[in-house]
């Protein structure tokens, strides 16, 4: 028994100098990152006073975050999956509670104080619900999938946060779809285009109506997407339109941008880097997004392939998103840059979820061999012989 405590160990130990040996491209890029991000919020007064103490904030949010990271990613994946409707439930519950007790915070009610600190339980669902999410699938429980998708999304857009709902609705229907269920699909798109196209139109003519058949918040909320002038927009375009091949003074910015720490913080970051670290930014998001499309592709199981898929999807969408919009492309919503925006609910979903991601690929489950008794013997025989 001792042999192969020793054995299980040292096993242990080097699968985790294998684990950083074959990804430190992708924790390079990480840091590098990271440290664009504290980098940021250094110069983050320099738009407000209020600004003052985020340095430190968004550093205590990136230890947290990694202390996370390695902390699940020391747990087995079947023990995350066994848990997995409870962590649903609590994610569910704390949806509720922030529309009850949380306050109101720029019309929107969405984050659960903890002392200076914030977090918006609303990021969570996007991994909760992909843990649930890609079982049912597979398990053929589509109607049982939907019910659990719809019952997130009503608490979402309540508060409203009109940017996770729109993330939850790309990762239900990526997890849902697949060759069998197209013509399903075909309806649900039609569907969604239609509704779209209908409200806009009752938005633009009827708004009335529109306010009367929703709630003012919701209204305007609405409202602010179909806007694409406004001081956010143009002030950030001045930003990224000013900005040189090198950084600018470090005692300086060029123009306040409204939420340019979160939602515009690429218009925000741009002058700070300089063109040349931009593009370096710009290219490590793209060979991150690339690590984990390789990841993908070297999985044959269902349960693997969407939950990498899952975080790939989430994290390019989020990505691009807001970088178009940033530049005007796309309606304003509340999609931070990953890693990148200020806040502690952004960095920890996604560390969280990244180890979760992690864990899954280097798991023996998924390579379909989890009886380490067995390996211990077949080591031991490999030695005699």
């Amino acid at each position: 028994m001792y042999k192969y405590d020793k054995y299980m160990k040292n096993r242990h130990n080097i699968t985790m100098k294998k684990y950083i040996k074959k990804n430190i491209k992708e924790i390079l890029l990480l840091l590098f990152i990271l440290l664009v991000s504290l980098y940021n919020m250094k110069k983050a007064p320099l738009l407000s006073s209020k600004y003052n103490s985020y340095f430190i904030k968004q550093l205590i949010w990136i230890v947290i975050g990694i202390i996370l990271y390695i902390f699940i990613y020391k747990i087995k994946f079947k023990y995350i999956f066994k848990i997995r409707y409870f962590l649903y439930v609590a994610n569910i519950l704390l949806l509720i509670y922030v529309l009850i007790f949380s306050p109101n915070i720029n019309g929107i009610k969405a984050w659960i104080k903890i002392g200076s600190l914030s977090f918006q339980p609303s990021e969570l669902i996007k991994i909760t619900f992909p843990l649930i999410s890609i079982d049912l699938v597979k398990r053929k429980k589509y109607i049982l999938n939907l019910i659990l998708f719809i019952i997130p999304s009503i608490l979402i857009l309540l508060e409203p946060d009109t940017g996770n709902f729109i993330l939850l609705l790309i990762l239900y229907l990526y997890i849902a779809y697949n060759k069998k269920n197209k013509k399903i699909f075909k309806i649900i798109f039609i569907t969604i285009l239609i509704s779209t196209a209908s409200s806009i139109i009752v938005f633009k003519y009827k708004s009335k109506f529109f306010i009367n058949f929703l709630n003012g918040k919701l209204y305007y909320r609405y409202k602010r997407l179909l806007n694409f002038d406004n001081i956010q927009i143009t002030n950030g375009l001045i930003s990224l339109a000013s900005t040189k091949l090198l950084p600018i003074n470090m005692n300086k910015t060029i123009i306040y941008i409204p939420e340019g720490i979160t939602d515009f913080i690429f218009d925000f970051t741009a002058p700070n880097i300089g063109l040349i670290l931009l593009l370096f930014l710009l290219i490590s998001y793209m060979l991150f997004i690339k690590c984990y499309i390789k990841k993908y592709q070297t999985k044959r199981f269902f349960f693997s392939k969407k939950l990498i898929g899952s975080f790939t999807i989430l994290f390019s969408v989020q990505t691009i998103y807001n970088i178009l919009m940033n530049i005007g492309f796309v309606p304003i919503m509340g999609i931070p840059l990953p890693f990148l925006s200020y806040g502690g609910s952004n960095i920890i979903t996604y560390f969280i979820f990244l180890s979760i991601v992690n864990k899954k690929i280097s798991s023996n489950e998924d390579m379909g061999n989890n009886n380490y008794k067995n390996n211990y013997h077949m080591v031991q025989m490999d030695k005699n012989n």
